[in-house]
């Protein structure tokens, strides 16, 4: 099925219902296909008013689920943030403390895709005072300076 199909047979909420499982193979399915959603720009606003970004962050906080998961989880979250049409909606519900507490991760790629979060947010002037106030102005200017290319 393509990537539209799975949206309008409602697969996305079924993705989202995996995130929040017990099972560490429904999350990772869950976290890897929501991702993958997200990469496409026509999909993330429909994912965030879906309720995505709770068992998003949820999962890239959590401590007791492998890395890969949360790393899957992590970048969905930066394909969201992509959008600026979800930016009000990562307000609303709470998410710059998290992206900013993910920015501050000991793991190079989770701190990396919260600090991109972070990035495309402060490119919203609407926005962008809300972020710095939040303590998302370190990871971003992290981002700036760093010379590995990787990162950039």
């Amino acid at each position: 099925a393509t990537s539209v199909g799975v949206i309008e047979a409602s697969g996305h909420t079924l993705l989202l219902a995996f995130l929040q499982s017990n099972d560490l193979c429904m999350q990772r399915v869950g976290a890897f296909g929501v991702g993958n959603l997200c990469v496409q720009e026509r999909h993330r606003e429909a994912m965030v008013e879906a309720g995505a970004l709770e068992p998003l962050v949820t999962l890239a906080l959590s401590l007791t689920v492998p890395h890969e998961i949360r790393r899957y989880a992590v970048l969905a979250i930066a394909n969201l943030a992509s959008d600026d049409t979800t930016h009000e909606t990562f307000i609303e519900e709470g998410m710059l403390p998290h992206l900013v507490s993910l920015s501050n991760s000991k793991n190079d790629e989770i701190r990396q895709f919260a600090a991109f979060s972070l990035v495309k947010m402060t490119q919203n002037s609407d926005i962008r005072e809300l972020v710095v106030k939040a303590g998302g102005l370190e990871p971003v200017l992290y981002l700036a300076r760093t010379r590995d290319a990787e990162i950039q």
